[in-house]
């Protein structure tokens, strides 16, 4: 009697531990990089733990506040210069989901969207390599 029960109470020990285990290793999944305190996106101002000022890093910090201020003001006239560009893009990524949503899908609708999508997304790519 003994026995058994010493058999049961350990596979009921080994089990939870493969389940504590493989919550604790599946608990941040799919979350990527720069979350969680690692090195992050620098674009969006995370930079290894913790938020910075201009979310470029260190090396914003050596620049003089008349840099900064330039900097500042060649991003929000880029944002402005590609604000249609983006919306537009944003639209049609909406309706090609909307597009594969649908019960029956149009394969030649949603191929053209995916194209048109494509040539918005050239079109930003370069404006963000001249800006």
């Amino acid at each position: 009697m003994k026995k058994i029960f010493t058999r049961e109470i350990l596979i009921i020990l080994t089990v939870v531990a493969f389940l504590g285990f493989g919550a604790y290793a599946f608990a941040y999944w799919g979350m990527g990089p720069g979350m969680m305190g690692g090195w992050g996106n620098y674009g969006s101002g995370w930079h290894h733990g913790g938020w910075n000022n201009y979310g470029y890093g260190p090396m914003m910090r050596r620049l003089s506040d008349d840099e900064l201020a330039q900097i500042n003001k060649e991003r929000s006239e880029f944002f402005k210069a590609t604000e249609n560009l983006r919306q537009d893009l944003y639209a049609k990524q909406l309706e090609l989901r909307s597009e594969f949503a649908k019960k029956n899908p149009g394969l030649k609708r949603a191929s053209s969207l995916q194209n048109d999508i494509s040539k918005l997304q050239a079109q930003l790519d370069q404006k963000r390599i001249y800006h």
